[in-house]
C-alpha cells in the first residue's frame, strides 16, 4: 500500500510519520526513529501529523487521533478518526477533522455541516481554523474563529476531490488548493 504519511516542521525539528515516527534536527540530513506507531495502533498508516512545539504533537490514522507530550516517545488516544488534524494557538487547542477542542481533548465542538466530508484542516494566521470539505461535485471552505462555537461555510465551491490546502503567508486572501495531479490558487479566499 503506497498511500499515507505526513510531515510537520516546528521549532527547527522536521517530523515524518507513516507507520513509524522519525525526526530530524538538521533539515532532513539525518533521521532518528522516535516510535513504532504500529505498536500504538494497528489500524493503518498516518494520514496527518502536526506538532505544536518540540514535545507536543498529534497524528491521525484510521485507528483514531493520538497526542504526545514528550516528543513522540509515548502517545495517548484522544479522539476518533478524521483524515486531518492541527493545533491552533496553544498545545491544548486543536482540531481533528471538523471538531475543535480548547481543553486538550476533554470536550469537543463539531461543525454543523454534517453533509461535508472533511479532507483537510489548517490553522490560519489570525488564529482561526479552516477546513476544506466536500459533498457531491463541490467542496467548500468552512471556518471558525471562536474555537468551534460558530462556523461559516463558503458560498462558492471548488472541486470536491481536493485534499489539501495552504494559505499564502504574505497574502491571506490567496489560497492554494491541491486536486489530484495539480495545484491551483485563488485570490478569493473569503469566497470559497
Amino acid at each position: 500500500n503506497g498511500w499515507g504519511g505526513a510531515m510537520s516542521f516546528r521549532n527547527g525539528i522536521l517530523w515524518l510519520a507513516r507507520e513509524d515516527l522519525y525526526r530530524s534536527t538538521d533539515s532532513g540530513l539525518t533521521w532518528s526513529k522516535r516510535a513504532d506507531l504500529r505498536k500504538i495502533t494497528a489500524a493503518g498508516v498516518v494520514t496527518d501529523l502536526d506538532f505544536f512545539d518540540r514535545d507536543t504533537g498529534l497524528f491521525v490514522c484510521p485507528g483514531g487521533a493520538y497526542r504526545t507530550t514528550n516528543g513522540g516517545l509515548s502517545w495517548s488516544r484522544i479522539g476518533n478518526f478524521a483524515p486531518t488534524a492541527c493545533f491552533r494557538r496553544s498545545a491544548r487547542t486543536m482540531a481533528i477533522g471538523a471538531s475543535v477542542t480548547s481543553d486538550g481533548g476533554v470536550t469537543w465542538l463539531s461543525a454543523p455541516f454534517n453533509n461535508l466530508s472533511v479532507f483537510c484542516v489548517r490553522p490560519l494566521q489570525d488564529g482561526s481554523i479552516a477546513y476544506f470539505g466536500g459533498s457531491g461535485p463541490y467542496g467548500y471552505l468552512c471556518q471558525t474563529n471562536n474555537g468551534g462555537k460558530n462556523w461559516t461555510q463558503g458560498t462558492s465551491g471548488a472541486d470536491e476531490d481536493s485534499y489539501s490546502f495552504a494559505v499564502d503567508s504574505c497574502d491571506v486572501d490567496r489560497l492554494y488548493l491541491s486536486h489530484e495531479d495539480y495545484a491551483f490558487h485563488t485570490d478569493q479566499f473569503s469566497k470559497l
